[in-house]
């Protein structure tokens, strides 16, 4: 039973049949398939088949074995669509035995019913132009399993110009439609990957030493504040500060991206609204197919919020540093290690300026219990911790200083040191000495006095006592006991 398709392709006389073979396939040495193969031969030129003319062979039927044989499947048919034969490549692919095969009568009952609309189209592109057309479409194999195929369709006429036959040499193209199925899958993981950058991305073409933008990514749009038309095929430059713009092209920053010595630099974008956006770019050449460099690929970093943070912490360190250099306090950084790894200007004044790098007890002016009593700092307590320590000041003059000592963590709360203010009371401790002996010298004196006071006090009242006993009066009134 012929396809529905053939019988409206013969409707349509699209189709005009001068011969049938009815519906078994015709052995190869039969005469069909001869004529075929020795056609075929004959246009094509085939260099073996007029070889074995000349040796005497029947060519045509060298030829048929050869086409038999042939690892390119093919199959032949009758005008009206019945087979006249295919060669064991082509019954490989349909998973037929040729027994098998012999029993399916039209050659359109492997197609589809939605690809035998391509089928047509091209059968009357083959007879409007009367050259071999090529087309895709798919197959259904003998396992009802459908695959991929690449036709290529011509017909032949006999001697009197009427239509002989056609015939298709089939490829599998299972493995390519796979490669370009995996193909398209990587080019939509690329371009989500492209879009879904955490950086800006941007590809230019170069034009003239001059790039210009042929793609981008959506974080580059939004961050600068433009759709995508009003970034394409515009320069690069036009997207920098004046300054960036001349690194890039008066700098050569652009001509070392297309040679591949480009680094990590430092680029402005001005945004739409005139914002500065500052940036880490890193930029590789773009090649074609051919490995033709054809531009770049640049990518930005935004590290606007990192450089103001910088600039900030900048002015925080300087306005740290002023502060403390402006203190006439000792303020001095340990580590574990008791090593001194930092020193405002007071503490390189006391010490001297190699300070850094030494241990705190290079500068012991004889043999202390200091480290015991800052051990807890280092064991992480919170508590500031005061002590006093006579230490030799650079000019080799042992002085006195009083120290009050805090730990130092880092961002995980180990103790990494501890940082420590001192204040020379050398001066002081002798002032205070010198005070206290006064104070005793005048409470000796005092007490001297008080008591020779006391006793006179005490020999007025002697005195009134008698004076009273023998009746006369008092001397001295009760004021001046």
């Amino acid at each position: 039973m012929k396809s529905p398709w053939f019988n409206l392709w013969f409707s349509e006389g699209i189709i005009k049949p001068q011969m049938q073979s009815g519906n078994t396939i015709q052995p190869l040495k039969s005469s069909p398939f001869r004529r075929f193969a020795k056609a075929l031969a004959e246009k094509f030129k085939i260099q073996i088949f007029a070889e074995a003319v000349q040796d005497g062979f029947d060519g045509a039927v060298l030829y048929a074995d050869i086409i038999q044989k042939s690892s390119q499947p093919l199959l032949v048919a009758n005008p009206d669509a019945t087979i006249i034969s295919c060669n064991e490549a082509y019954l490989k692919i349909m998973g037929y035995t040729k027994e098998e095969f012999e029993k399916i009568e039209c050659a359109i009952d492997f197609t589809p019913p939605e690809w035998q609309e391509i089928t047509r189209d091209s059968m009357e592109e083959l007879h409007r132009t009367g050259r071999p057309v090529r087309y895709e479409k798919e197959y259904i194999r003998k396992d009802s399993k459908r695959f991929p195929v690449e036709i290529f369709l011509h017909f032949m006429k006999d001697e009197n110009g009427l239509l002989y036959c056609y015939y298709a040499f089939t490829t599998d193209i299972t493995q390519r439609k796979l490669a370009e199925a995996a193909m398209i899958q990587a080019k939509l993981r690329y371009r989500n990957l492209f879009e879904e950058a955490p950086v800006m991305y941007v590809i230019t073409r170069n034009q003239g030493g001059v790039p210009v933008i042929v793609d981008c990514n959506a974080l580059f749009l939004s961050t600068m504040g433009y759709t995508i038309s009003e970034v394409m095929e515009h320069p690069l430059g036009d997207f920098y500060t004046p300054e960036s713009c001349a690194e890039m092209l008066e700098g050569g920053g652009y001509q070392r991206a297309l040679s591949n010595r480009f680094t990590s630099e430092e680029r402005k974008l001005l945004t739409r609204d005139g914002k500065i956006k500052e940036t880490l770019m890193r930029a590789v050449p773009e090649s074609d197919a051919d490995g033709n460099v054809t531009g770049t690929r640049a990518m930005f970093i935004d590290v606007t919020a990192q450089k103001q943070a910088e600039r900030q912490l900048l002015a925080l360190s300087l306005r740290q540093e002023a502060i403390l250099s402006a203190i006439p306090d000792i303020v001095i950084e340990v580590d574990v290690d008791k090593v001194y790894t930092w020193a405002n200007e007071a503490a390189k004044e006391f010490f001297g300026p190699d300070v850094i790098g030494k241990e705190a007890s290079f500068y012991y002016a004889d043999e202390q219990d200091t480290y015991n009593l800052v051990k807890p700092l280092l064991s992480g307590i919170e508590d500031s911790i005061y002590l006093e320590s006579l230490q030799i000041r650079k000019d080799g003059e042992k002085r006195l200083l009083a120290w009050w000592c805090r730990a130092l963590k880092d961002e995980h709360g180990n103790v990494r040191g501890a940082l420590s203010t001192a204040r020379d009371i050398t001066e002081q401790r002798q002032a205070k000495i010198q005070l206290g002996s006064k104070i005793e010298e005048l409470q000796r004196w005092n007490k001297a006095v008080m008591g020779r006071e006391m006793r006179v006090i005490e020999l007025k009242r002697e005195v009134n006592e008698l004076l009273v006993k023998s009746g006369q009066p008092k001397r001295y009134n009760d004021n001046e006991q």
